[in-house]
Parts: C-alpha cells; sequence; structure tokens
C-alpha cells in the first residue's frame, strides 16, 4: 500500500491487490487526482457487488462530493479544443453498470425482485430534501406530485417513466423528474401506471391518458402542460398522445422523449451496431421484454411501436438519445418519421453517452441536458411562459453547498451531435 494511504472500511473483504483497493482512500486527498478516479472504476470492474451496496458505502466518504468536483474541474480536453467525452463521472457509472453484467432494464424472470432492485435506485440518488412530494390519486391510477423550489402551478411537466413496462415506478425515478421540476420551474406529475406482464398492453396506455383526463379534471389548461418520459415510457408518451388525438381531445403544449423505445420489434440498423457500445440494454433480450408487454398484440400496433404510427397533429418534440444505446434508432426514424408528417421536433443525438443518461445526474452531460429540456418546456408553454428568475432560483438551491456551481459545456463539446433533422420545422396541424 502507498505510503499515507489506508484500507477503507468499504475494502474489507476486498480480494482486489491493496494497490487498487486504495482507490477510495486516495479519492479523500484533495485534490483528487484523476489516476484515483481511474483506480477507482478499475476497482468497480474487479469486486463489484452491485450498485446499491457500493455507491452506498462510497456516499459515506467524500466519494460523492469528490465525483462533483472531477465534473466541474478537471475536464480532459482533445486536442482540438473540445472536451473529450464521456466525462469522467459518466464513464464511472458505465464502468459500474458494465460490471455488474446486465442493464437496469433486464427481462429478469422473477419480476419482484427486479422491480425492488431498479425502485432502490432512490438510494443511490436521494431526492433533495427541499423538494416538495405529495402523493395523488388520478381517478384511480397513483401519482406524485413532485415540486422543486421556484417551480410553479402555472406550468405542469406530466411525466411516465421508463422501464421496459415491466419495472421502474415514482420512486425509481422521482429524483431524474426533479431536477427537471427545478430545471423548468414548472410542477411535476408522475404516474405510477399499471406494469406488464400482470397487465399488458394496453393498460399502461389506459392509465395514462387517465392521468392525463384527471389533470385537465383539476383546471389545468392542455397548454400548460408538457408530457414526458423515457425509454418505455418515452414510447408510452407517444401512445398516449395517439389515443388523445384520435379521441379527440386537447393536447398538451410539448413532449420531451428521453431515449423512447418506439420500435418494440427491434428492426433498427442499431440493434447490431451499438450492442458492444450498450451497457444497459441487451439486445438479444429486447423481444423477450418486449413481449411481455404485447402478449397478443402485434409489435407493429402503432400505439405498441409508435414509429409505424401517423404522428400528424402532435405536439412540438424534443428528443434526447445517446449514441451508444442500441435504441439510437428508435429516435432518429421516430423525428425522421416526426419530420415526414410535419411535427415540430428537436432531434438531439449526444455522443458517447447511454441509455437514458440524463438518470444519472452528477455527470455534467446529465445537467446540461436536464438544463435544455427545462429551457424547452419554457418555450412551449407561451401562455403560462416561466420567469427566468425561478430557473436561477432553483439551480441556485441545487448547488448549495460544497457543490460548485457546474459550467456549461462548450459549443465545441458538442461537434460530434448529430442533429438528424436540421432543427425544429415548422409545426404540422393541431387538434
Amino acid at each position: 500500500m502507498a505510503p499515507g494511504l489506508r484500507r477503507l472500511p468499504e475494502c474489507a473483504g476486498c480480494e482486489v491487490p491493496e494497490g487498487r483497493a486504495t482507490a477510495c482512500a486516495r479519492l479523500r486527498t484533495d485534490p483528487p487526482s484523476t489516476a484515483a478516479l481511474a483506480a477507482l472504476r478499475t476497482c468497480f470492474a474487479k469486486i463489484w457487488v452491485g450498485p446499491i451496496q457500493v455507491w452506498s458505502a462510497l456516499r459515506k466518504t467524500n466519494v460523492s462530493l469528490t465525483l462533483r468536483r472531477l465534473a466541474h474541474e478537471d475536464w480532459r480536453w482533445n486536442n482540438e479544443g473540445g472536451l473529450t467525452v464521456p466525462s469522467q463521472e459518466m464513464q464511472t457509472f458505465i464502468d459500474m453498470i458494465k460490471a455488474q453484467g446486465q442493464g437496469l432494464e433486464s427481462a429478469a424472470e422473477d419480476m419482484a425482485a427486479a422491480r425492488a432492485r431498479f425502485d432502490a435506485v432512490a438510494q443511490i440518488f436521494p431526492t433533495p430534501a427541499d423538494v416538495k412530494t405529495e402523493k395523488a390519486d388520478a381517478d384511480g391510477v397513483p401519482g406524485e406530485w413532485i415540486t422543486a423550489p421556484g417551480a410553479t402551478a402555472a406550468a405542469t411537466v406530466y411525466y411516465l417513466h421508463g422501464g421496459g413496462y415491466t419495472i421502474g415506478s415514482v420512486n425509481s425515478h422521482r429524483e431524474l423528474v426533479s431536477r427537471i421540476s427545478r430545471a423548468s420551474g414548472a410542477r411535476a406529475f408522475s404516474l405510477d401506471y399499471r406494469l406488464a406482464p400482470e397487465n399488458k398492453f394496453p393498460a399502461a396506455i389506459d392509465d395514462a391518458v387517465t392521468g392525463y383526463r384527471w389533470l385537465l379534471k383539476q383546471g389545468i389548461s392542455p397548454d400548460s402542460i408538457v408530457i414526458s418520459g423515457d425509454s418505455a415510457g418515452g414510447g408510452l408518451t407517444l401512445a398516449t398522445l395517439l389515443t388523445l388525438r384520435d379521441a379527440g381531445d386537447k393536447l398538451p403544449a410539448a413532449a420531451v422523449l428521453l431515449s423512447p423505445w418506439t420500435d418494440l420489434e427491434g428492426t433498427g440498423e442499431s440493434m447490431k451496431t451499438r450492442a458492444e457500445l450498450d451497457p444497459m440494454i441487451k439486445a438479444d433480450l429486447v423481444d423477450v421484454g418486449a413481449s411481455k408487454y404485447y402478449g397478443d398484440a402485434s409489435p407493429r400496433d402503432p400505439r405498441v411501436s409508435p414509429i409505424y404510427a401517423d404522428l400528424s397533429g402532435l405536439p412540438p418534440m424534443l428528443v434526447h438519445v445517446g449514441d451508444w444505446e442500441v435504441l439510437l434508432d428508435d429516435s432518429t426514424r421516430l423525428a425522421a418519421k416526426a419530420k415526414a408528417d410535419s411535427v415540430d421536433v428537436t432531434l438531439k443525438v449526444w455522443p458517447e453517452t447511454i441509455h437514458v443518461f440524463q438518470f444519472f445526474g452528477v455527470a455534467p452531460e446529465a445537467k446540461q441536458a436536464v438544463d435544455e429540456i427545462g429551457a424547452f418546456m419554457r418555450e412551449h408553454v407561451p401562455a403560462r411562459r416561466l420567469h427566468e428568475h425561478s430557473r436561477r432560483q432553483g439551480h441556485a438551491a441545487a448547488g448549495a453547498g460544497d457543490h460548485r456551481q457546474g459550467r456549461q459545456l462548450p459549443d465545441a463539446a458538442l461537434h460530434r451531435v448529430r442533429d438528424e433533422c436540421g432543427g425544429r420545422r415548422d409545426a404540422g396541424p393541431r387538434r
């Protein structure tokens, strides 16, 4: 062991040579070194016992604070003056997931265990104490109001969580939704829709439609609502919009889709080209997981796989996706289809990032993405446009204490981001 370093209690029972296992101790030095973080990733890869156990143990030290400092102060720059991505924090999370051997959205047969494991993510990413939460019953569908400081009731984010339609809940996504509330200055309503395989298609859609109509019953104007979802929740967001459009309901002001699952048949080329890069979703398990949801229905039903839907008349959309996802083409093809159907769509492909990377809030990529989501939401609720001071107030609260306010990624850092649709287009007809 190097002079001046000692093994931490969290290293007890570790079989890794002490030179690597002391990475945690190295990270307690101030300032921490880049080599220390690299050693920590090596340690994770060797002694992995699960993200919750490891991260919970490390949170007892200064590692959490250190990772935040590394993210905002110790950027790696390439020879062209741009940011080398992914950030060190994001790479740490990627290594953790790879070491575990399965992604967060797996096709585990023991659904109870899979759901418990996914919901336990809340223990890794606790919701800030200044965020208010309140349970609600949306005409029989449970949900929760999530309101960050400075958020106003004049605008509402209606959020549908991801999890392959089989796992996930308000609990697992509370922290992410709280950051979206903070960035947008809008309160959020997160829905606990029914899950498959116990409740197959179209149960989740029925619940999501019920939740939206319940919001309107509360006196909330459709033009003050932005509907959003990640992964399966992104596909559910689209299916909900299609159902509401076809029923003649007034649609929300806009939609935000994070790595949406839009093709449950898995026909995208990225299912092959990104298979070795994606640590979150195993391409060979997509069909297994998808069939648990759609059951006897066709995977090409437009409400199962919105990639096959007529999207005309849907509200403006913002689509974020990582370039390392097997579901990359679910987003790029969706955006192309939306453009062809005269929908106002903005697609952003984030280089060297993974499925629903916004989930990992301490990573600077996630912070910038959520900031952009907040800006998009404010832009598309013109009748209830939020004041900029509310946004600044929320971010000031988030950056209190030792965590220093992070700087925005420079434009050069996004030189590899591809906008497949060339930015937003004129909106098509709206119902």
